[in-house]
């Protein structure tokens, strides 16, 4: 190329080169003059080093063309069309050529990258496999190969149906997810890493047997001390309230605000207490629920009756769309009391003042098991990177409006496993700046009276 170096750019625009990949066909081009070339400009640097005949044939691939093949010469004259034809079938088995390097390329770099994830365990010997879009397995690492063989397969096999879950889930998200897996007595949890464009999904695990022992011991100490401290913490509450309802007459107005700012914290540790014995009552599979029938209409006034309160001094209204307020549920009464009045209470706290809270439930068919409910709120809504984090214990939301308003964190995470233990679903969709929509499922009982 006249003025150019190998690594140059080379202009697709206006030479021959981008036509033949415009009409994807070869051309055969001559010019006498250099007005032979007006259509193709970018021919003119070679027309002035005296180069007269060119010849050029896409080089495609099944349905990619990966570049162009190009012949010149000085005379006119001195290609046919039989030439064109010829260069034509060339360029088509450098096609094929060209892919199959990149096949084999490709291939190579797969190599490379599993004798890299083979590296890993050397430094943290933890299981390291690859599984195909099929779910099978394509390699493992000496500690992989350890953990399916206590699985009951190997390298070479389709992997069990709750990996191909895995599997399925993240190549069509494109997004990493993690899971835990149990192998005889020790337990793991693996990263399901997706390479989209390759197929298959690279899976990194930790072994985690401690970590959860460790989180049991300290279920179980929260649980006890918990428990222990209900009963100093309710003869507390129940002396103060003594105080307070008898005779104040003797202590002056600086005594009556300490006396009532010990009565607020003790009912807000009461409240912790109880948030974290329902948490270990219900991760220990203790809790029994007394199912039985009844209108869900009459649970959302109880919660709205007790809550009044604090609706009135936000100035907020409760606006509850009660359609199907005499659908009856199949459920443990206080507890769905417990899950409405947990989300209530998060949309009064997080709502601005003199806003709008809505209630609602989807319309039910006679085919339907599951009442839906929604409980949308109008505020600061929630962040995508917090959405997921809802449901974990003792996690809120850090901005200025949950540092101003009181909270265990355990709510949700409550909230959730009493509706999942009704059979129920929970979820949360959420724009910030909109507010939030809180919605879950109950089973339904009889038939709407």
């Amino acid at each position: 190329m006249p003025g150019r170096t190998p690594g140059d750019v080379n202009p697709i625009a206006g030479t021959l080169a981008g036509e033949v990949i415009r009409v994807n066909a070869p051309m055969l081009v001559e010019a006498e003059t250099a007005a032979d070339l007006d259509f193709l400009p970018g021919l003119l640097p070679n027309y002035h080093v005296g180069m007269r005949s060119f010849m050029a044939a896409p080089l495609n691939y099944h349905d990619t063309t990966m570049g162009v093949l190009q012949v010149r010469s000085r005379h006119t004259g001195i290609y046919s069309q039989e030439h064109l034809k010829l260069l034509e079938r060339v360029a088509y088995q450098i096609a094929g050529a060209i892919a199959n390097a990149e096949l084999y390329t490709q291939q190579r770099e797969a190599q490379e990258e599993i004798r890299d994830l083979a590296k890993f365990p050397s430094e943290n010997p933890n299981p390291v496999l690859r599984i195909a879009s099929d779910g099978k397995v394509m390699y493992a690492n000496t500690e992989g190969e350890r953990f399916l063989h206590r699985q009951g397969f190997s390298v070479g096999e389709v992997a069990p149906a709750n990996w191909l879950r895995m599997v399925e889930e993240v190549l069509g998200s494109g997004l990493s997810a993690e899971d835990e897996f149990e192998s005889g007595d020790r337990a793991f949890a693996f990263v399901f890493a997706p390479i989209v464009d390759a197929a298959y999904v690279n899976v990194y695990g930790r072994d985690i047997t401690e970590r959860k022992a460790m989180d049991r011991m300290k279920d179980e100490f929260v649980a006890i001390v918990s428990h222990e401290l209900r009963t100093p913490i309710t003869s507390i509450k129940g002396f103060l309230e003594l105080i307070m309802e008898g005779s104040t007459d003797s202590l002056n107005e600086d005594q009556i605000q300490f006396l009532d700012a010990m009565r607020r914290n003790t009912d807000r540790l009461e409240v912790l207490i109880n948030d974290l014995l329902d948490l270990s009552r219900l991760e220990g599979g203790m809790v029994i629920l007394e199912r039985s029938e009844f209108p869900f209409g009459d649970v959302v006034t109880q919660v709205l009756s007790e809550m009044k309160p604090d609706i009135e001094g936000k100035e907020l209204k409760v606006v509850w769309h009660g359609d199907s307020a005499l659908v009856r549920v199949l459920g443990d009464r206080p507890r769905v009391v417990q899950i409405v009045a947990n989300l209530l209470s998060n949309a009064v706290k997080y709502s601005p003042a003199m806003s709008v809270i809505e209630v609602d439930v989807d319309p039910v068919t006679e085919a339907s098991e599951y009442l839906k409910v929604n409980v949308r709120d109008h505020g600061l809504g929630i962040p995508d990177e917090d959405i997921n984090k809802l449901f974990h214990r003792f996690y809120r939301i850090d901005n200025s409006t949950t540092r101003s308003t009181t909270g265990t964190g355990l709510g949700l995470i409550i909230t959730k496993a009493l509706v999942e233990l009704h059979g129920g679903e929970i979820w949360v969709e959420s724009e910030t700046g909109k507010g939030s929509v809180f919605s879950f499922t109950l089973p339904i009982g009889s038939a709407p009276v």
